[in-house]
């Protein structure tokens, strides 16, 4: 599949209002595949656009570049693509629908990079049935990936950053490394300003990953009580921890296992899974516009009425 040129910087209006295109996902992926003169989509309103930054990046096809990869400063020219995952994406519109299934199922499976999946999507010019599977990977991949988890519950410290521990989930990781009011500093050398920052690097992460944690816990006496400095702080020692990540499945409520619990990185990716489906489907193929066929000239009757037929 031919790559094409880089992105380049355009004004964006989130209030022009440009075509729907989300209605086509109802129709069958075959009759779709029949539309090889597919082009750049539109996003739907102003409404569901809101969330878009006024100034993005478009390619010279048309494709927006997802916000949340430019917030995250991925370059989606330098990821590279696989040719097994190329060799996949080739046969999602194969003569054989077994074989479409079963390439697309596949790429689930083998939890395909979803900055791949954006960059086949933008770039590598798939068919009209290639990109509505891919689409379908994609959300899957965004929505059913599982989240790392720690299993504690906690609160900013303040200006300077850091996270205060306020209690320990039982069953979870955390409780077997940390103890309550322990202050994680940073994971992976990256600095904790606040909770919500705690939340983005270990639900990013898989549940058996090791994160190497800084933590400050709080000096103790001999009889037990907190150890402080002359103004009556507490003191804190620096101690570094290596803990392997659980689910975050494993934090839902019991009494109601579908219900997922709220967190910046479920809210990013839903939006995310939003963003591809109104962006990146094919336009509907215009077919060219004919001429309807003139009526036969009227036939000389020398003034004599028509016979009857």
């Amino acid at each position: 599949m031919p790559v094409k040129p880089g992105p380049v910087i355009t004004e964006f209006n989130p209030m022009v209002r440009r075509p729907l295109i989300l209605l086509l996902l109802a129709a069958p992926l075959a009759t779709l595949a029949l539309g090889q003169d597919a082009s750049p989509s539109r996003p739907g309103n102003a409404t569901e656009l809101a969330h878009l930054p006024s100034r993005v990046i478009m390619t010279e096809d048309g494709w927006l570049i997802p916000p949340s990869l430019l917030e995250a400063g991925v370059d989606l020219e330098r990821v590279t693509v696989p040719q097994a995952t190329l060799d996949l994406v080739s046969q999602l519109d194969a003569p054989r629908w077994s074989d479409r299934v079963s390439a697309a199922q596949t790429l689930v499976e083998q939890e395909t990079n979803t900055e791949q999946l954006y960059r086949v999507l933008i770039y590598h010019d798939p068919t009209p049935e290639q990109r509505y599977r891919l689409l379908r990977v994609l959300k899957s991949r965004l929505l059913t990936t599982p989240r790392g988890a720690l299993g504690i519950r906690m609160n900013s410290i303040g200006p300077n950053g850091g996270i205060d521990i306020s209690m320990l989930i039982p069953g979870m990781p955390a409780e077997r490394v940390l103890r309550e009011r322990d202050r994680i500093m940073s994971i992976d050398g990256q600095h904790l300003a606040n909770r919500d920052d705690l939340i983005n690097v270990v639900q990013n992460r898989r549940p058996g990953d090791v994160l190497m944690m800084l933590v400050h816990r709080p000096r103790h006496l001999n009889d037990g009580s907190l150890a402080r400095d002359e103004s009556g702080d507490v003191i804190y020692d620096p101690i570094e921890v290596q803990l392997r990540l659980g689910n975050a499945d494993d934090l839902r409520d019991p009494n109601n296992p579908r219900a997922r619990p709220a967190s910046p990185v479920v809210n990013r990716r839903t939006s995310d899974a939003r963003f591809a489906e109104a962006n990146y489907v094919p336009r509907p193929l215009v077919l060219p516009r004919r001429d309807p066929v003139p009526p036969p000239p009227a036939k000389e009757t020398n003034g004599a009425p028509d016979p009857v037929r």
